[in-house]
């Protein structure tokens, strides 16, 4: 069977429209494992542009894109057991360049909690335990250190390869991709996900292949930031 290519998206600044992109991954403080789920809210901090938001997928990685230049931050949202967790970053300033926002998270909010903030709450009792990041630390309302920590990368030099392979709308498992002339290899996910990063902007060859089905995307153009690929069965 015929695979199908379905398109390919490159998040970029262009500047007749003077827009980027903000793309990272949320992962465990302690152990690195991705954390899907969370919530993500881009805010313009002159409140001039209206919020945008997303999730965190299976892998833990988000994107948002379209964004208009000005300054903005970016929350993480989630909760548990009556509370909610809120870290925000202090303002940033998109331009021309993509921003990388990776989020590395503790797994057990206790470590969030003082002395002053015992369990289990009622969900009618919701608390909102706010953390704020500075210069990739966590702090509270006080000051006080958080567990875990942001790494911020203001100028996007090189690019990231994101890609989906599908068949009859599910995700395809298994499939072995190849991207030339790197020699990088990467086996897809359940989710049917493939990654390459830190990639040199240029033409790249992308094969895609599974059982007899084989694909081959010639003349592949990476753009700095982040670039998505939709492939199908």
């Amino acid at each position: 069977m015929p695979l199908r290519l379905l398109f390919l998206l490159a998040w970029f600044a262009p500047s007749a429209l003077a827009q980027t992109s903000v793309f990272g991954r949320v992962t465990d403080f302690d152990t690195g494992a991705a954390l899907p789920g969370i919530y993500l809210l881009l805010t313009n901090a002159d409140h001039t542009e209206a919020d945008r938001y997303t999730w965190a997928d299976d892998e833990g990685r988000y994107a948002l894109t379209g964004i208009a230049d000005g300054r903005w931050l970016l929350q993480a949202v989630w909760r548990t057991e009556g509370l909610r967790f809120t870290l925000t970053t202090p303002p940033f300033t998109l331009g021309d360049a993509p921003l990388l926002l990776h989020f590395a998270l503790p797994t057990d909010e206790k470590a969030w909690l003082g002395p002053s903030d015992p369990r289990p709450f009622q969900a009618k009792d919701l608390r909102i335990i706010t953390g704020i990041t500075t210069e990739g630390r966590i702090t509270n309302d006080e000051g006080v250190a958080l567990p875990g920590s942001t790494t911020l990368i203001q100028t996007v030099t090189t690019g990231t390869l994101e890609g989906r392979v599908w068949k009859n709308n599910r995700p395809v498992d298994g499939a072995t991709v190849l991207l030339s002339p790197t020699g990088q290899t990467a086996q897809t996910a359940a989710s049917g996900h493939f990654l390459f990063d830190d990639l040199a902007p240029g033409h790249y060859h992308l094969q895609i292949s599974q059982d007899a089905d084989t694909l081959d995307l010639s003349d592949l153009d990476i753009r700095k930031g982040l670039n998505e690929l939709h492939i199908e069965f």
